[in-house]
């Protein structure tokens, strides 16, 4: 054991598993919760497991947190489903359905509609499709060494040293919940990079009349069998909301009044009433509030509908 001890192959693995497991204990991640494949794949397994599911694209993942939202519905349980990049696809609503459970007395579904969710840009990019196709090949002894490995993984030295600086106070950039909420709390404002995202992706095209009529179509289902089914558009920045506006082809108003034909109840939102630091995902305190915002229109839209259906 002495000769072995002074082997270099030796030391160097002796000294990088102490430092490994220096940096697992000291460091404070940038990225805390859940490890991101294990937080994606345990949405994707949700079957039957809530009366209240949240759908929709990254705004919705970032913006509605289910705790939140859970302390003005009266015990139910509240799931954010959200897929970054999601389409409105048929495949999308269907496990959306599947995740409410049958047994509810309260079944509600609450659709976050950005306009590029209703386009063949999104239909062609949407994560849920393409982590639904790799599903089958995932295995539960892959999730779990994945989670070690998030130690190993390479990274910049300026962000180790913020990890490691002892003085460092400010929350995590991401926190991956359990519940499906990512919370956001980036060191500064940046949307350039957003912005030239979106308009790369309505140059492949606008809202898709197509997709939005299946969506009317399922909203109206919904209603029918018993489902209370909300509609909003999750609030951006000025400049975002100015170029979707100008590329996306939908006209809200009109759109809205069809989700309400359908059966659905349309939540107005202040589009630039909270804070967006990257132009399209809302920060981890202006999340909270908004959820709170929206479980209170909730409650008001229905209470509205079903005071007048009284009256009538």
């Amino acid at each position: 054991m002495k000769v072995l001890w002074h082997e270099r192959t030796t030391q160097v693995v002796a000294l990088s598993l102490t430092l490994i497991v220096a940096t697992a204990v000291l460091r404070k991640p940038l990225v805390a919760g859940l490890e991101s494949e294990n937080y994606w794949a345990a949405k994707l397994d949700w079957r039957a497991r809530a009366d209240c599911v949240l759908a929709g694209d990254s705004r919705v993942v970032y913006a509605l947190a289910p705790r939140v939202i859970e302390t003005h519905l009266a015990g139910a349980r509240v799931l954010n489903y959200g897929f970054n990049a999601v389409a409105y696809s048929v495949q999308y609503l269907d496990a959306i359905e599947s995740v409410i459970d049958p047994a509810s007395t309260c079944p509600t579904i609450v659709l976050g509609i950005t306009p590029h969710s209703l386009t063949g840009h999104a239909m062609q990019r949407s994560e849920y499709t393409w982590r639904s196709a790799a599903a089958g090949q995932r295995s539960a002894a892959g999730l779990m060494i994945s989670r070690w490995l998030r130690w190993c993984k390479p990274m910049r030295l300026d962000t180790l040293a913020r990890e490691l600086n002892p003085a460092e106070t400010s929350p995590p950039i991401m926190t991956l919940y359990e519940d499906g909420w990512l919370a956001f709390a980036p060191p500064n404002d940046s949307a350039a990079r957003q912005l030239r995202w979106y308009e790369n992706a309505y140059a492949d095209g606008p809202v898709d009349g197509a997709v939005v009529d299946a969506l009317l179509e399922r909203v109206r289902l919904w209603v029918k069998s018993g489902i209370d089914v909300y509609g909003f558009r999750p609030p951006t920045n000025g400049a975002m909301l100015a170029l979707e506006d100008r590329l996306s082809g939908l006209d809200e108003r009109c759109f809205s009044k069809r989700f309400e034909d359908a059966g659905g109840y349309w939540l107005d939102v202040d589009q630039l009433a909270y804070h967006c630091p990257d132009g399209s995902h809302l920060h981890r305190d202006a999340a909270t509030r908004f959820s709170d915002d929206i479980a209170r229109a909730m409650q008001a839209a229905g209470h509205s509908r079903h005071a007048s259906a009284v009256g009538e």
